[in-house]
Formats: C-alpha cells, structure tokens, sequence
C-alpha cells in the first residue's frame, strides 16, 4: 500500500512539471509567421546538376512599412564556395542596387532560423517595382542558376 500511495505522489509531482502542451513550444511572432508563408526556395542548378539551394524572403512582405526598395533575405548553399565569389542578382531582369553579405546571425535570421556555418546570407535591394510578379534570380560564377517568383506586396 505505502508503495501504491509513493507512486502515486511521484506521479503527480511529475506530472504537475511537464508541460501542457508540447506546441506551446513552436509559438512564433507574427514576423516569423509571415516569414514562413513567403519564404521560397529553389534548386541553383546547370544541365540537370544540382550546384546549391537559395532561400529567399520577400521582407517588403513581411515588413510593408520598413522598405522602401524592393528588399530580400536571401540564403545561399553552395557546395563549392568559390562560386560564390561573383553572385549575380536581378530582379526582372534588373541588377541590384545594394548587395550586403550578412553573418550567419543577422537581424533577420529569427524569422527563418536557419543559422550555419556552410550558407551565406545576403541582404538584396532593388529599386521600387510597379511590376505585379517579382522575379529574383541569382547566377553563380559557374554559370548555374535559379529563380523564385513573389507576389508584390502592396504598400
């Protein structure tokens, strides 16, 4: 019986410790809610071979009232990191007006957490577009490519 009753204190004790809810653990603020559903990604590749992975954000989305230019958080893996050294961004077909190299934790890296040694972050800002698809394409030295395509974000 003392066993019964000890296992029964034990029990509740523990039980009053775990949480409720295991996704109270996967709350997000209302940017990284945002970020999630306007984050794309895309193959950089050339004939068929897979030479990295982009990630970009539309930040104009998930901040309309922050930027003026059309602005976007963009992560790049590359498996050879020499052909990182001439990235060449557009958007529509037009170069970019800033190209800022981020480090691996930046102001923006909390709305897609991905934080690592092996990607490179960049901040990419293009003059204001009245064009309703915003294509953004990146070319690598080795002349392997990719693009992503986002719904402009009315301000």
């Amino acid at each position: 019986m003392k066993k019964l009753v000890f296992t029964l204190i034990v029990s509740f004790l523990l039980a009053g410790c775990a949480d409720k809810d295991a996704y109270s653990k996967f709350e997000l603020l209302k940017d990284q809610e945002v970020a999630f559903d306007n984050v794309t990604l895309a193959k950089i590749t050339k004939a068929d071979e897979v030479s990295g992975v982009l990630s970009a954000l539309y930040l104009n989305a998930v901040y309309p009232k922050r930027y003026e230019k059309e602005t976007f958080y963009v992560i790049v893996y590359s498996k050879d990191k020499r052909l990182l050294e001439n990235l060449e961004f557009s958007l529509n077909g037009v170069k970019p007006l800033s190209l800022t190299v981020l480090p691996p934790q930046n102001e923006f890296s909390h709305l897609l957490d991905i934080k690592n040694d092996w990607s490179h972050y960049y901040l990419v800002e293009f003059k204001p577009s009245n064009a309703t698809k915003l294509k953004l394409s990146l070319k690598l030295l080795n002349k392997a490519q990719a693009s992503v395509t986002f719904e402009k974000t009315q301000r």
